[in-house]
C-alpha cells in the first residue's frame, strides 16, 4: 500500500498537480510503518535491475561472438582473395614473359631480313 501511495505521489510531482489534503484515518485503521519495507522494496527492484543487466550483458556477449564469426569468415575470404590474385598474376606474368620472347624473336628475325 505504502508503495502504491509513492508512486501517485510520484506521478503527481511529475505532471505537477497539488498533493490535495491527505486522507482522513481513523485510529484503528493505522497501521504502523515498517521501516525496513522500503530498504527491502528497494532491494527487490535492485535485484530485478541487476537481472536486467545481466541479461543485457548476456545478448551483448552472444551478438560479440557472432560478429566475431562474422569477421573470421570475412578474413579467410579476404586472404583466399589476395591468394587467388597472386596465382592470377604469376600465371599472367609467365604468359607474358613468353609472349615477350617470341616478340623479340620475330622483331629480330624481321631485321635481318631487312
Amino acid at each position: 500500500m505504502v508503495g502504491r501511495q509513492a508512486e501517485r505521489a510520484r506521478q503527481r510531482c511529475e505532471r505537477q498537480e497539488p498533493l490535495g489534503e491527505p486522507p482522513e484515518l481513523s485510529e484503528g485503521s493505522r497501521q504502523p510503518i515498517d521501516p525496513s519495507f522500503g530498504l527491502f522494496q528497494l532491494l527487490v527492484d535492485l535485484k530485478g535491475a541487476v537481472g536486467e543487466v545481466e541479461e543485457a550483458i548476456r545478448t551483448l556477449q552472444k551478438d560479440s561472438e557472432k560478429q566475431g564469426d562474422k569477421l573470421s569468415t570475412l578474413s579467410h575470404q579476404i586472404y583466399a582473395a589476395w591468394a587467388v590474385t597472386l596465382v592470377v598474376f604469376a600465371v599472367a606474368g609467365f604468359f607474358i614473359d613468353k609472349f615477350w620472347d617470341s616478340v623479340v624473336r620475330i622483331t629480330e628475325v624481321a631485321s635481318r631480313h631487312r
